[in-house]
């Protein structure tokens, strides 16, 4: 899929501004586990603009679920979107009662943007991440 920054269209990512040689972007993906009264849907690569609909797309088909857990520990980038489908994902899973964990992604650079925006704090991760 296509997005993100320094995407270049063609799935290779260059460094902003650094001149670094082009890296190969992680693919996106979004697949859900569902269990009898449980979901985990589990995300990779960046959860930007483009690809924050399909995760939030899965999340809703997952509404009915007593618990659903959202599985970032493979997500390398997330943009405002991103963080804006979490946050609204944990405001439904409130009105109706749902049980929302999300497992903290592992990559420094979108654990640091979730600290600076307060997110870390305010959104039900598994356990305490660290940026």
């Amino acid at each position: 899929m296509v997005g993100g920054p320094g995407d270049r269209g063609n799935g290779v990512r260059r460094a902003a501004r650094t001149g670094e040689p082009a890296v190969p972007r992680p693919p996106f993906a979004v697949a859900a586990d569902v269990g009898p009264q449980s979901a985990t849907v589990i995300v990779s690569g960046d959860v930007d603009l483009a690809t924050a609909p399909e995760v939030e797309r899965c999340l809703q088909d997952h509404a009915d679920a007593r618990r659903v857990v959202v599985d970032l520990s493979a997500v390398e980038f997330l943009d405002s979107r991103g963080m804006s489908m979490l946050v609204h994902a944990a405001r439904r899973s409130q009105v109706s009662g749902q049980e929302l964990v999300i497992v903290a992604p592992t990559a420094a650079t979108v654990l640091r943007a979730l600290d600076l925006t307060g997110l870390l704090a305010a959104l039900p991760f598994d356990r305490p991440p660290r940026a």
